[in-house]
């Protein structure tokens, strides 16, 4: 899975049609430095142990919609059907 991350690491490999709706929110500079971030964040875990909350969902009380787009190339949809199992009245 790091791998996909790893792929789109940086934003000059994505379409124009991928990355200017961000570029346009948040600025060239910024959405740089943040999805750099964001992507070292995401290696970090992967080297770590893979772990970014899977022991602790089980701990959130509120209400949760989770919500998944079957086309998501970065998050497998296995991910959002362990969140709805292990979230206490997430729909």
């Amino acid at each position: 899975m790091i791998s996909k991350y790893l792929e789109v690491e940086n934003i000059d490999s994505w379409s124009a049609k991928m990355k200017a709706p961000m570029i346009d929110m948040y600025g060239e500079e910024y959405f740089r430095k943040s999805w750099s971030s964001w992507v070292a964040l995401f290696r970090n875990i992967y080297e770590k142990d893979g772990n970014l909350c899977k022991d602790t969902v089980k701990d959130i009380k509120c209400p949760t919609l989770i919500i998944h787009g079957m086309k998501d190339p970065m998050v497998p949809f296995e991910h959002a059907e362990y969140l709805h199992k292990n979230i206490p009245n997430s729909k």
